[in-house]
């Protein structure tokens, strides 16, 4: 892997503070879409993905292995048209598990 694929999975040394991330992340959870986030945050889309790759990974890092008994599956449709996911939780804690 070269330097540029490692910084967008988040493998190397962030340029922004734990803080700014933190901020941004709440910034992208409530924006309709990633490029409205980066246009509030002002960083440029590739910026914006690789702060999301890295919470993600550190949040499957911190991600509990213990065995599931009861799984919520569910269809959500998102943006305009009929374009669906299908999310798979774990009913006792809220967790999303795929």
């Amino acid at each position: 892997m070269d330097f540029k694929q490692l910084r967008l999975l988040g493998l190397t040394y962030s340029r922004f503070t734990t803080k700014f991330e933190a901020e941004a992340i709440s910034v992208m959870l409530v924006a309709k879409s990633l490029t409205d986030a980066r246009k509030k945050l002002e960083i440029s889309w590739g910026q914006a993905h690789a702060i999301r790759l890295a919470a993600t990974r550190r949040g499957l890092e911190r991600r509990n292995t213990e065995p599931v008994i009861y799984i919520g599956i569910d269809e959500k449709s998102f943006g305009k048209g009929h374009k669906y996911v299908t999310l798979m939780t774990n009913i006792d804690n809220g967790s999303v598990m795929d």
